[in-house]
């Protein structure tokens, strides 16, 4: 009866033994996992952090966009190119009765003028202007104005017709004048008119030949 219930004893003790260590075994095992779900909440929000923060360096450094929606190069606009001035004619082109000295000017300082005037269009290798163009039959003259640091001026154009009316032929001179020669006489005719046509001119010469 005593050894009986020694082993009993023993067998109670046995069986707490091990219900108190399968205790213990849950609770480190739930540890483990508690600190295994902490670490996966860390490294999942150092990626996190780690993603966004790559993200945005990446969009902060590709560059600015205007509204417009063209890149920024960087480079400055500097506009439009300016032009010389348009040169200018005086007399203005047009019909005159009279030959014409024609002056050609351009607004733009220190700028150096180049014409033609057989109906090409001129360039910087073309005549320089420098005194004014004497016009004395129907001519059109064309010019443009070249200024360092700016574009070429546009052509200027300007015809000038010369319409000179007739005038009165002056009257015809008779050498000798009209007058009675007692012999035959050579008689020459002249005008101060040149060239031209002489007018009509009527003179009478009588020659009294003495009988012999």
């Amino acid at each position: 009866m005593g050894i009986g219930l020694r082993e009993s004893l023993k067998g109670l003790a046995l069986s707490t033994l091990l219900v108190a260590g399968a205790a213990a075994g849950v609770a480190c095992g739930g540890d483990d996992d508690d600190n295994n779900n902490t670490s996966s909440s860390g490294s999942s929000g150092s990626s996190g952090s780690s993603g966004s923060s790559g993200s945005s360096g990446s969009s902060g450094s590709s560059g600015t966009i205007p509204d417009g929606g063209t890149p920024d190069t960087g480079t400055p606009d500097t506009g439009p190119t300016q032009q010389a001035a348009t040169p200018t004619f005086t007399p203005a082109a047009g019909t005159y009765t009279s030959a014409q000295s024609v002056v050609i000017a351009s607004a733009t300082a220190n700028a150096t003028i180049h014409y033609t005037t057989d109906g090409t269009n001129p360039t910087p290798a073309s005549v320089v202007y420098a005194n004014p163009i004497a016009v004395a039959t129907t001519t059109t003259i064309r010019a443009i104005a070249v200024a360092p640091g700016l574009a070429t001026s546009p052509v200027a154009s300007a015809t000038f017709t010369i319409n000179i009316p007739p005038g009165t032929t002056a009257p015809v001179d008779f050498a000798p004048p009209s007058g009675q020669y007692n012999n035959p006489v050579a008689v020459g005719l002249a005008t101060s008119t040149a060239p031209s046509l002489s007018s009509v001119a009527s003179r009478a010469f009588v020659c009294m030949v003495p009988r012999s």
